[in-house]
Order: structure tokens, then sequence, then C-alpha cells
């Protein structure tokens, strides 16, 4: 989740950019995404009502908690199991 563009873009960026909706950011930041733009020295890129509003609509830490291996499920299709 901490992987950026040579000019210092990162998924949570991108996804901000392109007004993704809050389950989308919500996942990136359980995920790990930093709430930083790295092409601003640093500062938030979301304010902390919009991280709250996020994390409330995501229902991934009930399934975390649920399974095993809650990452390999979500994103390894099931064809390569």
């Amino acid at each position: 989740m901490h992987a950026a563009t040579d000019n210092g873009q990162t998924a949570l960026h991108f996804a901000c950019y392109n007004k993704a909706g809050p389950e989308v950011l919500g996942l990136l930041l359980l995920a790990g995404a930093e709430n930083k733009n790295l092409k601003d020295g640093g500062k938030p890129l979301l304010t902390p009502e919009q991280v709250e509003e996020a994390l409330a609509t995501v229902t991934a830490p009930k399934y975390m908690r649920s399974h095993d291996n809650y990452l390999k499920r979500f994103i390894t299709p099931p064809n390569l199991q």
C-alpha cells in the first residue's frame, strides 16, 4: 500500500482524485494506505471526518475477524488457490 508513482501518487491519491466512494477509501486505509499527499509535503489527503466516514462504511473488519487469511481470499482469484 506504500507504492507510489515517480511523481508521488499512491493508490489512495488516485482513489481521491477519481472521487472513489468511501468504501474504496476505507478498504485502502484498512489495508495500510497512509493518509498522506506525497506530492504536497505529506499533508493529509482526507480530513479526519472523511477518514471516519470511510472506515465506518467498510464491513471488512467483520470479515477479517471471521476468516483466516482474509487478504488471500479477497485478492487471490479462486482458480489460483
